[in-house]
Order: C-alpha cells, then sequence, then structure tokens
C-alpha cells in the first residue's frame, strides 16, 4: 500500500504556499524569541501589552505572506507572471512585517523608573520627544538590552518645579524624561521610605489573598545577604504601564531590590 502522502498530487501554487508556509513560521519564531526572551519579558509582556502586538504581527505575517500566495497565484499564469506575482506579494510581506517589527520595538519597555511612589514601566514611544539627545547609549528600539531599574531626581531649583508642573499639564511624567533619569540605588532610601507593606496590601485587596500570598512566598526565596527571607516582611509598589495598573513588585526591606512581581 503506499504511502497516503505519495498519493497526493501537488500543483506548483500548493508547493510554493507550503514552502512559503515553513519559512514565514521559521521567521516568526525567531521574532518570537526576540519579543518574549528579550523585549518582553515577564512580567513587562502583559504590562507593555506585547502579546497583542505580537499576535497582530503572526496575523500580519501570514496573510500578507502565504495566505495571499495561495489566493493570487495561479498554476495557469505564464513563468513571468507567476514570479512577478510572488515577488509583489513577498514586497508586501516585508513591508508589513518591517513597520510591525518597527512598532514592536518602540513599544517595547526599556526602563523601570522609581517615581515618588510607584514604578513607572518606559517604553521607547512613551520618552519625550524633546530629550531624544538626552538618551543614554543604552537606549535603542533595536536592542537587546534588559529592562533597567532606575530612579528620578527631585526638583533641584525653581525653575524644576516650575518645568515639572507644565510636564503634568501636557501628561508627561517625570520618568519620561531621560534628562531627570539616576541610578536606582541613589533612590533607595526614598523607595524603602515610601513603599506599602504587606498588611496593608492585604487589607486593600482582601479578594487577592491568596495570589498575594503565593506571591510574597515566592518572592522571598532566593535572599541574598542580608536580604530578608520572611515574606510578610517586604514591602511592594504598584507598577503602571500603557496598557495596565494591576502588577505590583515586591520589595526587599533592606536592600531595596525588587524581589518579584504579582499581578493585582
Amino acid at each position: 500500500m503506499l504511502n497516503f502522502f505519495e498519493k497526493i498530487k501537488f500543483n506548483i501554487r500548493s508547493k510554493v504556499f507550503i514552502i512559503y508556509l515553513i519559512i514565514t513560521f521559521l521567521m516568526l519564531s525567531v521574532l518570537g524569541v526576540v519579543v518574549f526572551c528579550f523585549w518582553f519579558r515577564f512580567p513587562y509582556f502583559y504590562i507593555s501589552g506585547g502579546g497583542v502586538l505580537f499576535s497582530l504581527l503572526v496575523l500580519v505575517g501570514f496573510f500578507s505572506g502565504p495566505i495571499c500566495t495561495l489566493i493570487t497565484l495561479d498554476d495557469k499564469k505564464s513563468k513571468k507572471e507567476f514570479i512577478f506575482d510572488l515577488f509583489v506579494i513577498l514586497m508586501i510581506q516585508f513591508s508589513a512585517l518591517s513597520y510591525g517589527v518597527y512598532s514592536v520595538s518602540h513599544a517595547r519597555p526599556i526602563a523601570l523608573v522609581f517615581e515618588v511612589d510607584r514604578l513607572h514601566l518606559i517604553t521607547y514611544a512613551d520618552i519625550d520627544p524633546r530629550d531624544i539627545n538626552e538618551l543614554p547609549e543604552w537606549v535603542s528600539p533595536i536592542s537587546l538590552e534588559p529592562v533597567r531599574l532606575l530612579g528620578i531626581r527631585g526638583a533641584e531649583t525653581e525653575a524644576d518645579r516650575i518645568s515639572m508642573m507644565d510636564l503634568a499639564m501636557e501628561g508627561i511624567e517625570p520618568g519620561q524624561k531621560p534628562s531627570w533619569w539616576r541610578t536606582y540605588e541613589q533612590s533607595r532610601l526614598q523607595v524603602l521610605k515610601n513603599a506599602g507593606n504587606m498588611t496593608d496590601l492585604l487589607n486593600a485587596h482582601a479578594e487577592k489573598e491568596f495570589d498575594i500570598n503565593l506571591g510574597a512566598i515566592s518572592a522571598s526565596q532566593g535572599a541574598l545577604a542580608g536580604e530578608t527571607k520572611n515574606a510578610s516582611d517586604l514591602l511592594w509598589l504598584p507598577i503602571v504601564g500603557r496598557k495596565s495598573t494591576d502588577w505590583i513588585a515586591f520589595i526587599d526591606p533592606v536592600t531595596a531590590r525588587i524581589r518579584g512581581f504579582v499581578s493585582l
């Protein structure tokens, strides 16, 4: 008995579709590794809406390539027409994917910035355009740099205070201004001062008690030298992002290091 696959008669369009489908799948798999392992690591994937963006990129990639090939190509066309149609489809897919990658790269998180009493997840698109020249060398939309943990400096002069008020009126937060960034260590004491405690967190979100306790226990593991091993001693700060405000970070009460995350 002949193998089932040997009975199938593939025309040229079917062969091109299958080859194109495999190539597109491999290409999107590589992009998936970049997106999930570098640009939108946990939990930033959820906070920045990386899942929706990548899903759209996948749909565009398959529809503008293999699906268009299956619909458009016809065995009755001449070789010249066949090649021209395939070339046009390739250009459409390349343009669509290029724009998609560009959009995803600009939506990727680049910094988690401590602002007074919260952590603000900053994407490349969040940067105030007037501060583009102030960007550190490690900031680039097409880069595999991990999200940096930063703080911001306070208003040092009257001009700074006026500037902050003007920016607030424009809907621009201090964390969106690279010229205001400083190291997280420089904000450590302020982080410890303004972070909330576990008791207040559990009282405010009693319906999430199980998730909070589970997240705190997990965060308490792997303590470094001098850090707490007691989940109830952890502090916390809310995380604000473009697509979500439902996440918090557990903060060590001694070093102010982020120990873990949980969604509320």
